[in-house]
């Protein structure tokens, strides 16, 4: 039987059918790869299938000492996996470990960033950006039918199709400055053109989707990348300013859904008493907005109160009862709409980690942040640069590096795959295109 077996490996090696099995199985990663760029917008089901496909693919193609030697060279995959572990190391302390299961789930789909570090074909690298692109012009054109009645399909004002409007803000701004940066005079007038109605559609879904934190996204983002792109002068930097607060003030005039969300803002943060809210027990003062600060302040006082290590993964929702009590807790996420389902969510990254970790979960998440700031610079890619400044600005507001089943793909697949074409395009100059 030995002897048999041993004629059978003989015969696939003399043959090369190993190494012709394994190059077409990394030719199917790939294909996977960019459809989960597309994917991963549309049906979250659909990219976790995706992604374990992937991860059989890996563990079938062997290779095993090569893979993880190019995981370990590369900064983003290992800022990622220790990001992760983090996560798993804090079931190790976690009263409710079904919770911290459960939370764990999402974080996990970050391992489609070293998945992809030792499979891609930089063939593929341009595919698997235009994957993302025309996903986010789909969900675009489909926001903006439904809006006009032009299309029968669920839609709330809380959502656009498939993504969260609040998690589809940080996608836009993405496709935004990607797209806006491909705008070029040596461009074809019809290529312009089609750059210029593609990054207004863009434009348009982020005000039909009403998100604060997109609207003063998409004013830095603008900002930046004039600034990047054509070097202007100081008297030029003052009249983007300008021009800037100009568009901003056509905006709240003359668009309803902007005028709205910033004169709800304003009355909220004009009226709002966090003393009588959060020390005087008065929920009847409590908005969507004044939530968030009741939110961080629970949250950083149970950090403090489990200080250096946090609660751990999946002690949020228990600790809260503890600190306020069951019966203030339930009332709490009633009227901030918070699901309570196992995790207490502050809506600010900083300090979730921070609730979560102690000490530790603050420098993880900063030098995670450290890396991808350091190499979207050292790329010089804008969009890379844009995705990367946002996201930290916005982890202020929201913890979506976290809480998003869409986003937490998203960001990691964007910035993998921003990282490589980066680095390639360096010794490839058919890449620089795509830079």
């Amino acid at each position: 039987m030995k002897n048999y077996m041993n004629q059978v490996l003989n015969y696939f090696y003399e043959n090369n059918i190993i190494e012709v099995t394994r190059s077409k199985l990394y030719l199917l990663a790939n294909f996977l790869m960019v459809y989960f760029g597309f994917i991963l917008f549309v049906d979250h089901g659909g990219s976790k299938k995706t992604a374990i496909i992937i991860l059989l693919i890996w563990l079938i193609t062997g290779e095993y000492k090569k893979k993880i030697k190019k995981i370990l060279k590369n900064p983003i995959a290992m800022s990622f996996l220790v990001f992760i572990g983090l996560f798993i190391l804090g079931l190790l302390w976690t009263e409710n470990f079904y919770a911290g299961r459960k939370i764990l789930e999402r974080p996990l789909l970050y391992l489609i960033v070293p998945l992809m570090v030792s499979m891609y074909d930089k063939r593929f690298l341009k595919y698997y950006v235009l994957a993302i692109v025309a996903a986010i012009l789909y969900t675009s054109i489909l926001t903006i039918l439904i809006e006009h009645g032009l299309l029968d399909m669920k839609y709330t004002a809380d959502e656009s199709p498939f993504v969260n409007r609040v998690y589809l803000a940080g996608m836009l701004i993405f496709g935004y400055s990607y797209l806006f940066s491909k705008i070029h005079l040596n461009n074809s007038f019809v290529i312009n053109i089609f750059l210029g109605i593609a990054v207004s559609m863009i434009v348009y879904t982020l005000i039909i989707s009403g998100s604060r934190m997109g609207y003063i996204n998409i004013i830095i983002a603008t900002f930046i990348m004039v600034l990047y792109k054509y070097k202007p002068s100081k008297i030029q930097i003052m009249g983007l300013f300008t021009f800037l607060v100009l568009v901003t003030f056509a905006a709240y005039n003359l668009n309803p859904k902007v005028k709205t969300q910033v004169d709800k803002t304003s009355s909220v943060l004009i009226q709002m008493d966090l003393k009588s809210q959060i020390f005087g027990g008065d929920v009847s003062k409590r908005t969507s907005l004044t939530c968030r600060f009741e939110f961080w302040y629970y949250a950083y006082e149970m950090g403090q109160n489990h200080f250096p290590l946090g609660v751990g993964t999946g002690d949020g929702i228990l600790e809260l009862e503890r600190y306020i009590g069951k019966k203030e807790t339930k009332k709490l996420f009633e009227d901030c709409q918070g699901a309570g389902s196992g995790q207490f969510n502050p809506h600010n990254m900083y300090i979730f980690m921070f609730m979560q970790f102690g000490i530790l979960g603050v420098l993880v998440l900063f030098w995670m942040l450290y890396v991808h700031v350091s190499e979207s610079l050292k790329s010089q890619s804008i969009s890379f640069i844009i995705l990367v400044l946002t996201t930290i600005l916005t982890l202020f507001s929201l913890s979506e590096l976290f809480t998003s089943k869409f986003f937490i793909p998203f960001y990691g697949y964007a910035t993998i795959v921003m990282y490589l074409i980066s680095k390639e395009s360096k010794e490839d100059k058919t890449l620089i295109p795509w830079k």
